[in-house]
């Protein structure tokens, strides 16, 4: 399935497989080209501000691309080398929608905020970058 580009008005849609749980960590982690150890401080931060982030029915907690779309915008951060502390990660989970996903808008973007200083991450970018990869690697699983 091919990635779509942004719409030229509005916002791109919810898949109904958005917040099914299909990667595990280490999958997470290597598409955000981020250390494991990483990923799973900024999921600890989540869950100590009481986000529920994750499946954690099975053997292996398993992550929906809602999940990963909130992780991927502070990989882009982490990218800037900007330090996440846990309102970053607050942040970046309420922007994505927990628990219900909201939709990105067309050239969407995040914007943070510190101290003196604000910071802007293409949400747009990291959504469609998300799809594309959940269509590619569990591609049947989605359509």
């Amino acid at each position: 399935m091919p990635n779509p580009s942004p719409p030229s008005v509005g916002c791109f849609v919810v898949p109904v497989w958005w917040t099914k749980p299909s990667f595990n960590l280490s999958e997470v982690a290597q598409f955000l080209d981020t250390p494991i150890s990483t990923v799973s401080f900024w999921l600890t931060l989540a869950r100590a501000a009481g986000l529920e982030v994750g499946d954690h029915s099975a053997n292996r907690t398993a992550y929906s691309c809602h999940d990963v779309f909130a992780l991927a915008l502070l990989a882009k951060l982490r990218n800037r080398r900007v330090r996440i502390n846990a309102e970053v990660v607050v942040a970046a989970f309420s922007f994505a929608g927990l628990p219900t996903p909201r939709p990105v808008p067309c050239n969407g973007e995040w914007v943070v905020f510190d101290d003196d200083a604000s910071l802007t991450v293409p949400a747009w970018l990291c959504w469609t970058a998300v799809r594309a990869w959940a269509t590619k690697v569990h591609g049947s699983a989605h359509v």
